[in-house]
């Protein structure tokens, strides 16, 4: 299960880095379709998406500034679920 994730743009980012985050091929952050860019900023995204094992995750910066290259930070928190179990009980008739 992807719980959540935690961007962070340091100063100087003005709003020109977008991320978003990918699982398989569907964008599970954020909904829309323009990416999450921030200032100065950091924050906690929930997300609590499934996930099953060996699934790939992939998280896309985009630059947006033709000047200034920057360094932003994206940390997934993903929490592995006990499996399943199946239970089976003999229940006597009377």
């Amino acid at each position: 299960m992807i719980r959540s994730a935690v961007l962070h743009f340091p100063p100087g980012c003005h709003s020109l880095v977008e991320i978003f985050i990918h699982k398989k091929t569907e964008q599970i952050l954020p909904e829309g379709r323009t990416g999450i860019a921030l200032d100065n900023a950091t924050q906690v995204f929930q997300i609590d998406e499934p996930i099953t094992h060996g699934e790939p995750i992939m998280v896309t910066a985009i630059n947006h500034d033709s000047v200034y290259s920057h360094t932003v930070t994206a940390i997934i928190y993903i929490e592995k679920l006990p499996k399943a179990i199946k239970l089976h009980k003999q229940i006597e008739v009377i």
